[in-house]
């Protein structure tokens, strides 16, 4: 037993001391200078055994899926040995610099980092508030992401909160990182906020709000809808695997939002929360960006973590990861009573409607868009399709062959779970190669050969009246008695969870967002990103146009007076009857008993057994 007790007091020792020789990373983050927007970041890196080391910015923010080049907001690299002394450093590329230590066992590297936007992938200083997307403005040292590290706020007004997913230290104003991923997973919102919470499977989950008291949102009502909706996921996936939740909201003139581990982001127009639609909005993209808690974060393709920050990480997968993360919480608003059974088919409807008026439908499928996203075109609803809308209908039809198929023994939330247990609890991603089909395959025991060659992997008309017909359901179609021109303009929910346009929301009602390829206006030469200042010599404002072109009958022609840069000039576009339709989900008063009974499997779901 001595012997024993010796060993392991060796061991100890041992561990104690690789310990000590191993690097240690500390970040500190200095708000001193809110006037100028100049965020200060300190590198501690302690232990250094390396002659060389290389820090590099990201490249690109997990959740969002484009390049944007932070490091192009930093400036006055330097580093610094323990004696003070400024070490040489050299820039490999646009995000790496390179450190000679020569000998130095501990290295502070200083920068700073310019941040201007409170996006939800930038950063922002002001002397109203800090927001910090971790990718924006902490680097991290090559080979060394999966150290542990410290972060330190320093210069934090005394009347300001940091609200953040990190770990908090006994030290004010001090968090824990597992590693570098962990730390810039975890957004910071700082300034005077406002805290809420609730529980759900005891777990606390908190709403920290910057400018509440210049908004109208309805706090109780807010709180009682994301406790609803948290509950439904778990009642979906049966357990709440982090120990709390925090929602990060601004309000402020501008709506985004970006999903993190135990965290999301959100941003929201402070004066909306009246208008039903607006409130629906919000709501919306909350429940959207909890839900990829699960799906994305935990749920994911193998090359969505551990990341590599520096390039692209390419998937076909992005329909799994965004267009499902559309599809749930659509059908869990209907089942938690947040939304009617008419709220739920008139939005499937609308994301229906708007992909069969999209050209390049014809010609790029579920996977090929999921690459695409990464290098959007300057015209996307003339050359791309979404995979967050086609995504979403694939989820939609996917979930009602399964209920058919299996006479309603199981559905895609079914699949959901099995990924979950399959992949999540044993720490890796599923296959980038092969998708989920063959994970489908196994919940439903039979082959999804034939549906994922046609509807992800190509481009074939999706049978929607076949896959309704299983649950009841009728898809009705009517004739757009409008005129038809190709131009859109209109600030429309279902474009902008579609695409990117927040920055395009912003232009007047009267500027062109897009021009249907082959539709007489784009034959008559009017482009993206005119501004309408006229039609048939009537002055427009405010998206006015619309009423007046509604008035002109179909055959006749439209004198377009635009605004194209410094020009101005004038479009004559004849007016035809449009080629698309409007489409709508109705229950089909013959449906059978059976169709019927797995409608209601279909909307109500399933029960799990929770933890």
């Amino acid at each position: 037993m001595k012997r024993i007790f010796s060993f392991i007091w060796i061991l100890l020792v041992f561990a104690t001391l690789t310990q000590a020789k191993e690097i240690r990373l500390s970040y500190e983050l200095s708000l001193s200078h809110p006037e100028n927007h100049i965020f200060g970041v300190n590198v501690m890196i302690r232990n250094n055994s390396q002659k060389f080391l290389e820090l590099t910015m990201p490249a690109w923010t997990p959740g969002t899926y484009e390049l944007q080049d932070h490091a192009r907001n930093m400036f006055q690299f330097t580093a610094l040995n323990e004696k003070g002394d400024t070490l040489s450093t050299s820039r490999m590329d646009f995000d790496t610099w390179k450190i000679t230590a020569s000998g130095s066992k501990n290295i502070t590297i200083t920068y700073k980092v310019l941040g201007l936007y409170p996006d939800a992938a930038a950063c922002y200083l002001g002397a109203d508030r800090a927001y910090v997307n971790g990718a924006a403005v902490f680097m991290y040292v090559e080979g060394r992401k999966n150290l542990p590290a410290t972060l330190k706020v320093v210069h934090l007004p005394d009347d300001w909160q940091i609200a953040t997913g990190l770990t908090s230290l006994p030290e004010p104003n001090q968090f824990a990182a597992k590693n570098y991923d962990e730390l810039i997973d975890s957004p910071l919102l700082m300034g005077k906020l406002k805290w809420f919470s609730f529980k759900v499977a005891g777990i606390p989950h908190y709403l920290a709000i910057w400018n509440l008291a210049d908004s109208n949102m309805p706090v109780k009502r807010v709180l009682h809808n994301f406790q609803n909706f948290v509950r439904q996921v778990y009642q979906m996936f049966g357990e709440l695997d982090y120990t709390k939740y925090v929602f990060l909201i601004q309000l402020y003139d501008n709506f985004d939002g970006l999903e993190h581990r135990n965290s999301c982001t959100l941003s929201y127009y402070p004066d909306k929360f009246n208008d039903p639609a607006s409130y629906d909005d919000f709501t919306w993209v909350g429940f959207h960006e909890y839900f990829h808690n699960f799906n994305v974060k935990r749920i994911r393709p193998n090359i969505l973590g551990p990341f590599n920050y520096k390039r692209p990480a390419y998937t076909k997968r992005l329909w799994i990861c965004e267009g499902l993360t559309d599809y749930f919480p659509d059908i869990l608003f209907q089942r938690d009573g947040f939304w009617t059974k008419k709220r739920l088919y008139r939005q499937l409807s609308e994301e229906l409607t708007l992909f069969q008026t999209l050209p390049a439908r014809k010609w790029m499928s579920l996977e090929s868009s999921s690459i695409q996203f990464w290098h959007l075109s300057d015209n996307k609803l003339n050359l791309e399709i979404s995979y967050y809308n086609k995504g979403e209908l694939v989820g939609w039809m996917l979930d009602l062959e399964l209920l058919h198929r299996t006479n309603g023994e199981h559905n895609l939330a079914d699949v959901m779970r099995y990924l979950y247990r399959k992949y999540y609890k044993h720490g890796i991603g599923f296959s980038e190669k092969l998708g989920i089909q063959r994970d489908v395959e196994a919940v439903a025991g039979s082959s999804f050969q034939s549906f994922f060659d046609n509807y992800v992997r190509g481009t074939t008309d999706i049978p929607y009246s076949k896959f309704l017909g299983f649950a009841g359901l009728k898809l009705v179609a009517r004739e757009d008695t409008m005129p038809y021109t190709g131009i859109q303009t209109f600030k429309s929910k279902s474009i902008s969870r579609v695409y990117d346009t927040k920055r395009e929301l912003k232009n007047s009602q009267d500027s062109i967002k897009n021009v249907i390829m082959g539709s007489p206006a784009w034959q008559a030469g009017v482009s993206k990103g005119d501004v309408i200042l006229a039609v048939d010599n009537q002055t427009v404002t405010d998206g006015n146009w619309v009423a007046i072109i509604r008035k002109k009958s179909i055959g006749s022609t439209a004198a377009f007076l635009l605004r194209r840069g410094t020009r101005v000039l004038t479009k004559k576009v004849p007016l035809i009857k449009s080629p698309f339709k409007k489409y709508g989900v109705l229950e089909d008063p013959t449906a059978t008993p059976a169709q019927i009974r797995l409608r209601n499997l279909w909307l109500n779901g399933k029960k799990v057994h929770l933890k």
